[in-house]
């Protein structure tokens, strides 16, 4: 049977919808990913990826623009309306996996005529993140982004679907039975196939501008609102007990700019390392040569109810984490005891936590340890992913 999975961004990269994409493919089904570039090209094109086939549109940039108001004004959704029939008939599609609420307007639309079933996979509750980026905080754009009707279309979208994958069991329980039954839902994970940690390399240069040091590790969105203002003033304390701290910080955000500032403000130039944005490929080098790794999101109802990607990723490299009270990561590392939990926002108690371990290296291996067998034994991508496919086995 063939699956046509909607994405309204470039791929790849996006390693969520690969390994789905792949899994699938793997377990007998032909998958076809509709995906965007945003160049400005006119050619679509296709071709064969890991498996399965991947159509690409194009579109113009300034489409891409309208995509944060796509709740409030139908240009965006309607951009997509023949691209996404045409890509039906072409591949003569039987199920529709829409990634993420963007564009499930536009695919619901055109499925009145083909009454396909809609598998909707939501990577994040998109509503409540919208919330605290930061460009949306004006009155106007809070205004012209109209963050209830995201809200409510949300709703609306679940309950017109047939089957409905999140990301945690947080998540799954924010969703009302009227909406969609629970036994339609099921929980995936942004989680990975652990390698062979043996066989992983340091990337040289890497290795020697951080050859000392007792060092704390952050990788990602650097925006304010995931807590990397928050480790920063960490270590203007720490840097008292702990002369050599180092915390190496691998992203970029809007929010460089104050990031740098406070770097500044707080004479840190030799404890704060921002590497800013690093090929994906770069990650295992950084985390494996240090000490501690660091997942500091501020608490909102998104926070809580997800997962950060980077959690697993530490996991693979067996290192001990100190991560934020928000709900379900909080869970996720007490339970498989690797790492320590800090109050979201609080410097003192992650100066504390931070503490605990520095003094204590037996425990952060066994932290370290458990993270491992834990992505190994339990949330193995491998594992999580028979639920993806016996939720399509599922569908008459």
């Amino acid at each position: 049977m063939n699956i046509g999975m909607i994405l309204d961004k470039h791929f790849p990269p996006d390693p969520r919808v690969e390994r789905e994409a792949v899994s699938l493919s793997s377990n007998g089904y032909k998958v076809f990913l509709f995906c965007v570039s945003f160049d400005g090209k006119h050619e679509d094109e296709m071709f064969n990826y890991k498996g399965f086939i991947v159509h690409r549109v194009h579109k113009k940039k300034i489409t891409n623009k309208f995509s944060a108001i796509s709740q409030t004004f139908p240009f965006y959704k309607n951009s997509f309306l023949k691209d996404i029939e045409q890509f039906i008939l072409k591949y003569k599609i039987k199920y529709l996996h829409v990634h993420d609420m963007v564009i499930a307007d536009t695919v619901f639309q055109v499925n009145e005529k083909y009454k396909l079933p809609v598998i909707l996979d939501l990577h994040e509750n998109r509503p409540a993140i919208m919330r605290e980026y930061g460009g949306f905080k004006n009155p106007f754009k809070k205004f012209v982004v109209n963050f209830e009707m995201w809200e409510k279309n949300q709703l609306e979208y679940i309950k017109k679907s047939n089957k409905l994958i999140v990301v945690t069991e947080h998540s799954k329980r924010l969703i009302e039975p009227e909406l969609i039954q629970p036994k339609d839902i099921i929980v995936l994970p942004n989680s990975l196939v652990p390698g062979n940690i043996e066989e992983m390399s340091l990337d040289k240069q890497i290795e020697e501008k951080f050859k000392t040091g007792f060092k704390l590790f952050y990788f990602g969105d650097t925006g304010l609102r995931r807590g990397t203002d928050t480790i920063i003033y960490g270590v203007a304390k720490l840097r008292e007990f702990i002369p050599d701290i180092k915390l190496i910080i691998v992203g970029s955000s809007i929010d460089d700019s104050k990031l740098v500032e406070i770097v500044e403000e707080n004479d840190l130039s030799k404890h704060v390392y921002l590497e800013g944005w690093q090929d994906e490929k770069l990650f295992m080098s950084y985390a494996l040569m240090s000490d501690l790794c660091l997942s500091p999101l501020k608490r909102n109802l998104h926070h809580d109810t997800t997962y950060a990607n980077k959690i697993f990723q530490y996991m693979e490299a067996s290192k001990p984490m100190i991560v934020s009270d928000c709900v379900a990561q909080e869970e996720l590392v007490l339970n498989e005891k690797c790492g320590l939990v800090f109050q979201s926002n609080s410097v003192y108690d992650f100066f504390e936590k931070v503490m605990t371990l520095y003094k204590d290296e037996k425990l952060r291996l066994e932290l370290g340890f458990n993270g491992r067998k834990s992505l190994e034994n339990k949330y193995n991508w491998n594992i999580y992913s028979k639920n993806l496919i016996s939720l399509y086995n599922s569908i008459k």
